[in-house]
């Protein structure tokens, strides 16, 4: 009996036992499922930037400071943006992104895998005249502010509008910030385009044929407010401090070499040097040299400039395609294109002396042109009228006077 009564204390010690354990697990399994719950469930957050987010965003990275928030792939909020802040601790909370540089229109906002705010420059088209257009961007919502001479900028600066096309020179230093809503202030970024140069170009308009083994001489520029500097001696006026500035026209001798450059005043862009030798003799035939002033263009447009070493009336006609011919008289500097032909010749004004004609295209440069004299011999034949109206349209065709 006494043994059978051991054995009832002992399975009840183990009944109890069991009982307890089993309590302990249940509770542990209420927490676990309570604390699920409460990490599943997103806490809405007010945002100033509220850009849209793709649906193939990472997983964001979090310490475990940030645990309370994170992000799911499949789960799309747009109120989510660039920086979260978390309530408890006022910490900007950095998300990742994968469509970088994204740029959305409505809010001038460059999407940028750097999550500081930053600011982006863009070209928005090619450098033409040593000058090119640019807009800016940034990664948040806030206020840009830039400066055009490289200094710092701050609130002070200008303000760049959402939009507003920049126009610059290449030699242009731009600084820009981004100033957010919140006060956070960007890092300067700097930005200062290809330096692509485009100088003026000036050249020698004579005055008078080469008289007594001299002739006068005067220059004229692409550009206005140029300074142009020579010599005479075969030295090149860069490196010659006695080079002598052009004020006005002056003589230059047969044996003479002209050796001259232009400089811009404003931004200080100067041209190469060129050469130019006086006719050989009074009365020589012009001859005529073109200049390419600028490159040729993305829209395949470039300006050219021609020169004449005799006091000359310049002509030009320029053909584009078989019926559109212009024939103008050059004054000043021409804009071609690239599908433009263009047959350059002239007059010398005192003894009428016609200039060796050349022709001219972008891409294919210069190349003279023979002057033919044509004879048109019809044999003789009795003509009918149809024979009559056919001979009338080619000589229309022709134009040939007195049909």
């Amino acid at each position: 009996m006494k043994k059978i009564f051991q054995i009832t204390i002992i399975l009840l010690l183990l009944l109890c036992t069991i009982s307890a354990v089993s309590a302990d697990n249940l509770e542990n399994s209420s927490n676990m499922n309570k604390s699920n719950s409460d990490i599943s469930s997103y806490e809405k957050i007010n945002l100033e930037d509220t850009e849209d987010l793709n649906s193939n965003m990472p997983i964001r990275e979090i310490s475990n400071k940030d645990s309370k928030y994170f992000h799911d792939e499949n789960f799309k909020d747009n109120s989510f943006s660039n920086y979260e802040k978390d309530n408890n601790t006022s910490k900007n909370i950095k998300i990742n992104k994968t469509n970088n540089n994204k740029t959305n229109s409505n809010s001038n906002i460059t999407r940028n895998s750097n999550n500081a705010p930053n600011v982006v420059v863009h070209e928005v088209s090619e450098i033409r005249n040593n000058t090119l257009n640019i807009t800016m961007s940034s990664n948040v919502e806030g206020t840009i502010y830039y400066t055009r001479n490289g200094s710092t900028p701050t609130k002070n600066s200008r303000v760049y509008t959402n939009g507003q096309v920049l126009k610059i020179y290449v030699k242009t230093q731009i600084k820009a910030i981004v100033i957010t809503k919140t006060g956070i202030t960007s890092t300067p970024i700097k930005y200062q385009s290809a330096q692509i140069i485009t100088p003026p170009v000036s050249v020698v308009v004579p005055t008078t044929d080469l008289v007594n083994n001299r002739q006068n001489i005067t220059f004229k520029s692409n550009w206005n407010n140029v300074t142009i500097y020579y010599t005479t001696d075969r030295s090149n006026p860069k490196k010659n401090n006695n080079r002598i500035k052009y004020t006005k026209p002056f003589y230059i001798t047969r044996d003479n070499t002209l050796n001259y450059y232009t400089i811009d005043n404003l931004e200080g862009y100067t041209s190469t040097v060129y050469t130019y030798k006086t006719p050989r003799y009074t009365g020589q035939r012009p001859v005529l040299t073109v200049y390419n002033t600028t490159k040729l263009y993305s829209n395949n447009h470039q300006q050219i400039m021609i020169q004449s070493n005799q006091p000359t009336i310049i002509e030009y006609y320029s053909y584009k395609g078989k019926n559109n011919a212009v024939h103008r008289k050059y004054i000043s500097e021409i804009d071609t294109t690239n599908d433009t032909q263009l047959i350059i010749t002239g007059k010398h004004k005192i003894t009428r002396e016609m200039a060796s004609s050349i022709e001219y295209t972008p891409t294919k440069g210069t190349r003279p042109i023979t002057n033919y004299t044509y004879t048109i011999s019809i044999p003789y034949q009795k003509i009918n009228k149809v024979a009559s109206d056919q001979l009338k349209s080619y000589l229309r065709y022709m134009k040939v006077p007195g049909e």
